[in-house]
């Protein structure tokens, strides 16, 4: 993996994203990459469901609302309570819709993402099936936990993680941002300290559907292209047969 420094970013972190709407007839993810006032660091990546246009606006609701926001995250008593105060406020705002318009009762989304503060500690937090990964010294580690039907398999012990890459239930959720707010099921861990060349990625299911994570891995391992990996990854899954929605968001703490 080659970690390339900008001028048009600070020397410590490195912030991509990119997105495909792929084989998909409609673009229903949403992704956020910024940077707050004081140097802290959100990344998140929001896949709709719900069909036309009724998905798309549950992630971007997602994505607007920590946009809006990020900058007053010192106001809230700790990282933990910003994330799940946001998360909470989004999905009130997607029941309001479904509650004015029932066209959109179905309209929900899955959001997963990190925040790196600005004293470099880690909080990675988790609504469905979207992803975060952490690649640290050739290891890449899930650091999320999937709401689905098949991960409850796993969890169980009925089905191995390689049965569940190929099993035919893999995309049913059992939990998302919706209008079911009493139902809404919120994951946030501390992953303790950002170390030096330590690699995040936030992937939609259009990724890590389609690619395993031991390929995910080995792909970053071996990545030494020009173009940035966020993209990179997004337009690999493509060429692997993804027909999803895919989205990526990468932060590297460089050496």
């Amino acid at each position: 993996m080659r970690l390339r420094k900008s001028k048009k970013q600070p020397a410590q972190y490195l912030l991509d994203s990119y997105t495909l709407q792929g084989k998909r007839n409609n673009q229903e993810d949403n992704f956020l990459a910024m940077r707050g006032p004081f140097g802290d660091i959100i990344g998140l990546v929001a896949d709709g469901v719900g069909g036309y246009a009724h998905g798309e606006y549950a992630s971007q609701v997602v994505k607007e609302v920590f946009e809006n926001t990020f900058a007053q995250m010192d106001q809230f008593d700790s990282t933990e309570s910003y994330i799940r105060k946001t998360l909470y406020v989004a999905a009130t705002m997607i029941m309001q819709k479904a509650m004015q318009d029932p066209d959109y009762m179905q309209s929900s989304t899955t959001v997963s993402g990190f925040i790196i503060t600005r004293k470099g500690e880690l909080y990675v937090f988790n609504v469905g099936d979207s992803r975060v990964y952490r690649f640290r010294m050739g290891t890449l580690e899930r650091l999320t936990v999937d709401h689905s039907v098949v991960q409850e398999l796993v969890d169980s012990g009925r089905i191995s993680e390689d049965d569940a890459f190929y099993h035919p239930d893999k995309n049913r959720i059992t939990n998302s941002l919706s209008a079911k707010l009493t139902d809404l099921r919120i994951d946030i861990w501390d992953k303790g300290k950002v170390e030096p060349g330590d690699l995040i990625i936030a992937s939609t299911d259009g990724l890590h559907d389609y690619v395993k994570d031991e390929q995910i891995r080995d792909f970053v391992v071996k990545y030494k292209g020009k173009k940035s990996l966020a993209m990179a990854l997004c337009e690999w899954a493509l060429e692997n047969g993804s027909r999803d929605n895919i989205t990526v968001v990468t932060c590297q703490r460089l050496i």
